[in-house]
């Protein structure tokens, strides 16, 4: 009995210390899994697609709309789901270059709104350049950091990449991160 719970125990002390210690980020086998896991797009919801898994994978990733909303938070939602793209699939899986296209859709009716479509296609080394010539990034792991919420860890922007990926973080701001990165697209 008493070799069960000191096996047991170590067992526990193993898996509970883990999580929460760990600096690696979690990789993913495909990009379908990564967003399925991370929850922030769906494809049931119209937020997410896979437009093409082949030698050169193609994502679109789209911002709800709803009436109302100004053209300029269209742009910058656009933008971020973009940026987003980008730069998860580069720190969680193995891909080496992605095309991401944002368009949003409309809430309720699922319709793609296309004068606001935007595509990015880079390579990691193309993005990890940019992270570190306008961010002050050393590597893209700079561009996330571990919260612990008792214990359990997740990954968020730092505030370095906060930098990116909105107009009100400071400098370089979104406008010019996005045309930098446009700028290093292929």
């Amino acid at each position: 009995m008493k070799f069960t719970n000191l096996i047991i125990t170590v067992f526990f002390v193993a898996f509970a210390v883990s999580p929460a210690n760990s600096a690696e980020l979690k990789q993913y086998d495909s990009i379908r899994a990564m967003i399925s896991d991370k929850s922030d797009y769906s494809q049931e919801n119209g937020t997410f697609k896979v437009l093409d898994l082949g030698t050169l994978p193609t994502i679109q990733l789209s911002t709800q709309i709803f009436p109302g909303d100004l053209p300029d938070v269209i742009r910058a939602s656009t933008r971020r789901d973009i940026l987003y793209g980008v730069y998860k699939t580069f720190l969680h899986t193995s891909y080496e270059e992605i095309v991401v296209v944002g368009v949003p859709v409309k809430f309720k009716s699922k319709i793609y709104v296309t004068k606001y479509r935007e595509q990015i296609h880079i390579t990691k080394s193309a993005a990890t350049e940019l992270a570190k010539k306008m961010l002050g990034a050393n590597s893209l792991r700079d561009l996330v950091e571990e919260k612990n919420y008792g214990g359990y860890v997740i990954h968020t922007w730092s505030n370095l990449m906060n930098k990116a990926l909105y107009n009100d973080q400071g400098a370089p701001e979104q406008d010019a991160f996005f045309k930098a990165l446009k700028s290093a697209a292929k």
